[in-house]
């Protein structure tokens, strides 16, 4: 092995033990959202052989800082992760990712499908699963408090 070579392996050996932390933070992160992508895709397959039919939204789960870039230069914002039920060909679990400004105007909005969401996202709104489901029983039981009360009594004979 020529010197160099030898130099260049000794200079990566002293990142060794980082290097490794790193791979084992890396596998454990994975895991969990490999987990929590089978978790979600086997909830919406549930959901959509029961077909609902009722969009819910939690209030806000995660919230912080965020810098906006604009034409006049950088403001301080929030940005927000809302997690959501919505019926239809498109529904599913949703997160609402939203910026807003000091002033409280929503400055950016985006609805995408868990699913589909960056691992970061999956992982820290996996937890609030159990809420979405609970609000879509919440809807459905508020509709069926709405329908017609059904006498399940038999009729009565009519008088002679």
């Amino acid at each position: 092995m020529s010197k160099e070579k030898k130099s260049e392996k000794a200079s990566v050996g002293v990142f060794d033990a980082t290097l490794s932390a790193i791979k084992a933070a890396s596998e454990t992160l994975n895991r969990a959202a490999d987990q929590a992508g089978a978790e979600i895709e086997a909830l919406e397959q549930e959901l959509s052989a029961i077909e609902p039919g009722v969009s819910v939204w939690t209030g806000v789960l995660f919230q912080e800082p965020a810098t906006l870039e604009g034409s006049n230069g950088s403001q301080n914002g929030v940005r927000t992760l809302k997690l959501g039920f919505l019926k239809g060909k498109k529904g599913g679990l949703v997160v609402r990712d939203e910026v807003t400004a000091i002033d409280g105007s929503v400055v950016q909005q985006e609805e995408v499908s868990l699913r589909k969401a960056e691992r970061e996202t999956r992982l820290l709104l996996r937890p609030y699963l159990s809420d979405v489901l609970n609000l879509v029983l919440t809807a459905l039981r508020v509709q069926v408090g709405r329908l017609p009360v059904v006498a399940t009594a038999e009729p009565e004979a009519p008088s002679v």
